[in-house]
């Protein structure tokens, strides 16, 4: 696995786990080489401008998934695979 989807995991995972809680589900925000999770609604927040840059959205779990599950019901496997499908496309 590639030092840049390791950076980015954490945040991954986040995103995925609380997108579908957060208003306006989850962005991923790269600022320098550093990857966090936030609310896609603070993305109308004009620090986010100067501070980072969306990398990816998340509106809803079953977008990456495809299937209506919490982050709970999944297996450590199907998270696993889920972060995984958004890592890839980070590198």
């Amino acid at each position: 696995m590639e030092t840049g989807i390791l950076e980015n995991r954490a945040a991954i995972r986040e995103a995925l786990q609380n997108c579908d809680k957060w208003i306006g589900g989850a962005v991923i925000v790269k600022s320098g080489d550093t990857y966090t999770a936030w609310p896609g609604a603070n993305m109308t927040d004009i620090s986010f401008t100067v501070d980072g840059e969306v990398v990816y959205q998340i509106d809803h779990l079953a977008d990456v998934t495809g299937m209506p599950t919490s982050w709970y019901d999944m297996t450590p496997d199907e998270q696993s695979w889920a972060v995984d499908q958004i890592a890839v496309e980070l590198v």
